[in-house]
């Protein structure tokens, strides 16, 4: 090794020394410190649930309004009072035929806020019972005149008949059995059942007055010759011609003669219609 290499590498030895002393003079730097944490933002607190509505107490019901009934129409005839009253008026006289000539009764008879008064409006307290109108006797005894006046006539033509509390009418029509009990149920009514002598009497006046035979609201039952009311009750008061009833099953409505007395026929025949109400 020459003298001038021996010298380069003492140079470059004092120099590294020279570097490592001074590094070695400066504090060793510490690591960066960790930038803390954002905080984290504390949640929103829960809302508290909005209270239920308490449900709507329910309306008390409207009581209801007691209306009065219609009083009883004192004497209306000395013979089955207050029947053509508690008929319908109007049925009766188109049945009879005769509804256009005579006055319309029934319009004599009080509506319902004739007699209770115009009805209020239901406020929601308790409702008291609307008072009658003051003047409704006065109508009732006008209706009570006029429906005497009806009868009076009808039996004056001979168009009823009052026994007890039974009216008999008829309208003078001939029709079979079964026509007859329709327009007699229509009226409100059945066909004429004699129950005694007096009510056998009543229906012979129509039979004679038209010189026709009636059935009678009897059919045979299920017994050969035993005959019943409508009802299916047995008939407990009858009036057979002798030797009848004689039909012997085939024969199983009942007839009136002019005579009053009764006969077992075919209920498919041409009969006067007699009505009771």
């Amino acid at each position: 090794m020459g003298r001038q290499t021996i010298k380069m590498l003492c140079q470059g030895s004092l120099l590294l020394a020279a570097v490592v002393s001074l590094v070695s003079c400066f504090p060793r730097p510490f690591g960066v410190p960790s930038v803390p944490g954002v905080p984290s933002v504390p949640g929103v607190p829960s809302v508290p649930g909005v209270p239920s509505v308490p449900g709507v107490p329910s309306v008390p019901g409207v009581p209801s309004l007691p209306i009065p009934s219609l009083p009883k129409i004192p004497g209306l005839s000395s013979m089955g009072g207050g029947i053509l009253e508690a008929i319908g008026l109007k049925a009766l006289l188109r049945f009879l035929g005769i509804l256009s000539p005579l006055p319309d009764v029934t319009s004599a008879l009080p509506s319902i806020t004739d007699l209770t008064g115009s009805l209020p409006n239901l406020p929601n307290a308790d409702v008291a019972g609307v008072p009658a109108v003051k003047d409704s006797p006065v109508e009732l005894q006008d209706l009570n005149r006029r429906i005497g006046k009806l009868e009076a006539v009808l039996k004056l033509e001979g168009r009823i008949q009052i026994v007890g509390e039974k009216m008999i009418a008829t309208n003078g029509q001939d029709v079979d059995f079964a026509a007859s009990d329709s327009t007699c149920t229509d009226l409100g009514g059945q066909i004429a059942t004699p129950m005694n002598e007096e009510e056998n009497s009543a229906v012979l006046e129509f039979v004679k007055k038209y010189n026709r035979y009636a059935y009678l609201g009897m059919r045979e039952g299920s017994m050969t010759g035993k005959f019943n009311y409508l009802n299916g009750v047995p008939a407990v008061y009858t009036h057979w011609r002798k030797g009848e009833p004689s039909g012997k099953g085939a024969e199983g409505c009942v007839e009136m003669y002019t005579d009053g007395q009764w006969n077992d026929k075919a209920c498919n025949q041409k009969r006067l219609t007699i009505c009771e109400l």
